[in-house]
């Protein structure tokens, strides 16, 4: 097994990801790997990339609000395929699993959003749930690739007017690639996207509380 980061920690195949992550590194279909509060890979201007290999699944922990953030200069491979998926999952047992179970999946990226004062030099915002900064100029920032990803069960409310949502595109960039994604269960929004020039195909949302898709 390659060398992972310090804020990850395995006893057998069972792996927990904490904290903020600058360090690259994989997570191999051969683990299971449970997120606890929120999992920030990068430091908002280095890169990072965090790569998830093809039938892979992730869990998010409910009691500590499980997220997983990727910073702005970072990037997320998640390609996955039609029949080995990534999913990303609530870390209940299957039949106690519900809406908002954990936070969900969000991506900061440098592309332009709009909402500031007329003459802003770079136009950012804070993003939903303390998940850091995005926007920028870049409008073909790369934020990294999903491709056959299902997020289940997530949508975690920090407040009732601060909700995160099954994924959340925050100022993500026309580079990033977003194909064949499904959304599942979600409290809030199925998909968010805040800003940005994300392009996207073959989007499916089931079973969402609020909006299948936001912008």
């Amino acid at each position: 097994t390659a060398s992972l980061p310090a804020q990850v920690t395995c006893e057998g195949d069972v792996c927990r990801v904490t904290g903020e992550i600058t360090e690259s590194f994989t997570m191999g279909s051969d683990k299971q790997w449970v997120l606890e509060a929120g999992v920030y890979i990068g430091d908002d201007t280095n890169e990072t990339v965090l790569t998830i290999e093809p039938g892979t699944t992730l869990y998010g922990d409910t009691a500590s609000k499980a997220f997983l953030c990727i910073r702005r200069g970072s990037k997320i491979m998640a390609e996955g395929s039609k029949d080995a998926p990534i999913v990303l999952t609530s870390a209940k047992l299957e039949g106690d699993r519900a809406r908002g179970d954990w936070g969900g999946l969000v991506l900061n990226g440098r592309a332009p959003i709009n909402g500031c004062a007329e003459g802003t030099e770079v136009c950012e915002a804070e993003g939903e749930g303390a998940t850091g900064l995005y926007g920028g100029s870049d409008v073909n920032d790369n934020s990294g690739t999903l491709r056959y990803v299902r997020v289940e069960f997530a949508g975690h409310p920090i407040t009732p007017e601060n909700e995160l949502n099954g994924i959340a595109f925050q100022g993500v960039g026309a580079a990033t690639t977003l194909e064949y994604i499904q959304v599942h269960m979600a409290d809030d929004d199925g998909i968010e996207f805040f800003g940005g020039t994300a392009q996207f195909k073959y989007i499916l949302t089931t079973g969402i509380s609020d909006d299948n898709l936001d912008w």
